[in-house]
């Protein structure tokens, strides 16, 4: 691999140790703490509650759950008191009164303060607009960050399921499409144990002036205009606003990451068995090239957008090796989801070879799930499957495995290169590839016509099949039953047959997963093409 310039990023971040949301907490005053943007609960006239962005440590922003579910207000010695039953009833303090379940509150394992008066409601933001003294209201009880808060003395948001971001200031070239900065979001509380899961957000890709992928559609929503956070939708429609600018959230929290919270996210080992004490490291996906572009900013021929996704995995790279204990880890993996996969693929052994030049004893491994393997014999006529993906790397200038490269020319109809059916001859670093047999997102040139699908899914077998046999040391898994991203749909219910364990053996994902990242058993599983799975329900 080539020597690179790296550029370092200086962000000081804090990890402290935290306290459970289920730990009895009556016996000692706590700060209330909204993991949305770091502020806490206050009172400042001793009548309403308000939500300040700054701590001050004085009574006004401190408070106590009792045995009688009062929260109690310190400065005061006054209750939380929810002003009505119906969403958006206000909240005042007021003197204690055992007969006023309006003054009752219990917190659930996800951070809910939930109000017994009934209803379902929960204390929420009731907008973000303005980090300095928002209100708080009632709200109907759902699992996002507005709706969830942290009780603890310090006042800090730092829990494991809870990830901080970190901005990439210093670094110009590490930009969102739209050119705001990027930035990452790193673990608040460690779990102990030297290990880290790095994880690619997938969202798809778009091709400047390519007809039905063009970047304008994908990028110019709403949001610019769109400033009124106090509506539910605004919550919901984050995802789109963040493919092509900045990450907004000052927290993000691993539960809400739509079916990762119930699989690599996930705390339990019964549930997680890999990846259960990792510590998370979570990349937002803002520059629509699948991560791998290095094309500034070139007016219509850009469509006015930056792709600077390699720089900005570098860029993250770097500032992990500079502020935490990455090049001295036990374990790193690299995953990706969707286009994340595409990136994870590419950029496998440039993240390996970052920290190895720092350890090379680092046990770096990289998982690829639903990305580029793909048959591409398989398509109707007169129609070329990979035609704007290639048109894709070449306006994005995109880098992909630097050994593949440095052996092929680019920009040529077969490039092997870019995707993995080719390229990973040329990755060195342990992988993993999760597929589906009939990828619902990744098809392009297609009829609906059963033996179109058939010939698809032989194609894609025999693909891997050939993978397997010319590098063993790669994982596999793939599933005969039509879905895309396999760890947030089959992870531990759509059982396998396994190549390499005993007759008739099968696998969970879980677990291949597990056995893949330690070693500790077969890991290659592709399920009978001529029969679905019989566990996949679509």
């Amino acid at each position: 691999m080539k020597e690179r310039i790296i550029i370092a990023i200086f962000v000081i971040f804090q990890l402290t140790s935290g306290l459970s949301l289920k730990e009895e907490s009556g016996a000692e005053w706590v700060h209330v703490v909204s993991p949305w943007y770091g502020a806490v609960l206050t009172s400042t006239d001793g009548l309403e509650a308000v939500l300040t962005h700054h701590i001050t440590n004085n009574t006004e922003q401190f408070w106590r759950l009792e045995s009688d579910s009062c929260l109690r207000h310190q400065a005061t010695n006054k209750c939380l008191t929810a002003q009505g039953t119906e969403e958006g009833s206000s909240l005042l303090l007021e003197e204690e009164n055992s007969e006023n379940v309006l003054q009752s509150w219990i917190i659930d394992e996800l951070g809910h303060i939930i109000n017994a008066g009934g209803n379902n409601l929960v204390l929420a933001l009731r907008d973000t607009s303005d980090h300095e003294g928002v209100h708080v209201a009632m709200r109907v009880l759902e699992n996002k960050r507005n709706k969830k808060w942290l009780l603890r003395e310090d006042g800090h948001v730092v829990d494991r399921n809870y990830m901080r971001q970190i901005i990439l200031s210093d670094n110009e070239l590490a930009v969102a499409n739209d050119g705001t900065q990027a930035s990452y979001f790193l673990q608040t509380e460690q779990t102990g144990e030297k290990k880290m899961l790095i994880f690619f957000q997938g969202g798809g890709l778009c091709v400047p002036n390519y007809p039905h992928h063009k970047c304008k559609k994908r990028c110019e929503h709403d949001f610019e205009t769109d400033n009124d956070l106090d509506t539910e939708d605004s919550f919901e429609n984050d995802y789109e606003r963040s493919l092509c600018t900045a990450n907004k959230h000052r927290y993000e929290d691993a539960r809400e990451n739509g079916g990762l919270s119930r699989t690599i996210w996930n705390l339990d080992p019964e549930i997680n068995p890999a990846f259960h004490d990792f510590n998370k490291v979570f990349v937002p996906y803002i520059s629509s090239d699948t991560y791998i572009g290095r094309r500034d900013n070139m007016g219509n021929y850009t469509e006015g957008y930056h792709f600077h996704g390699k720089y900005v995995v570098e860029a993250i790279t770097q500032h992990l090796i500079e502020h935490t204990w990455i090049t001295q880890a036990d374990k790193v993996v690299l995953m990706g989801a969707s286009a994340g996969a595409l990136g994870a693929e590419a950029n496998c052994d440039f993240i390996a070879d970052l920290i190895h030049q720092h350890n090379p004893d680092v046990d770096m491994r990289c998982i690829s799930d639903s990305g580029s393997m793909y048959p591409v014999g398989v398509h109707i006529q007169y129609c070329n499957p990979q035609a704007f993906m290639y048109e894709g790397y070449r306006i994005w200038d995109a880098r992909p495995d630097d050994s593949c490269r440095a052996e092929n020319e680019a920009g040529t109809d077969d490039d092997p290169c870019f995707l993995l059916n080719t390229a990973f001859r040329y990755i060195d670093t342990p992988l993993l590839a999760i597929m589906s047999s009939q990828d619902t997102t990744m098809r392009w040139c297609y009829t609906d016509e059963e033996s179109f699908w058939q010939a698809w899914r032989e194609e894609l077998s025999a693909l891997a099949r050939l993978m397997l046999e010319e590098k063993p040391s790669m994982g596999m898994y793939m599933a005969n039953c039509p879905f895309h991203v396999s760890s947030s749909t089959t992870w531990d219910y759509m059982q396998v047959p396994l190549l390499d364990g005993e007759p008739e053996e099968s696998i969970y994902l879980k677990n291949l997963i597990y056995n893949f990242v330690y070693d500790a058993g077969p890991k290659h599983a592709i399920d009978n093409m001529d029969v679905q799975n019989e566990n996949c329900h679509i």
